[in-house]
């Protein structure tokens, strides 16, 4: 996977079970843990 700064820590990436990266994210963020869990909840219900 190509990164857009290798080196910009931490890095979160959410994957489903096809291999596809649904989230990505790098760096520090405000608010993170929102951002997951509205992705794992779309993972959940498929929408």
């Amino acid at each position: 996977m190509k990164l857009a700064n290798p080196s910009q820590m931490p890095v979160f990436i959410v994957a489903d079970t096809f291999n596809r990266v649904v989230f990505c994210s790098q760096g520090y963020t405000i608010g993170m843990g929102e951002q997951l869990e509205k992705v794992a909840k779309m993972l959940e219900t498929g929408k």
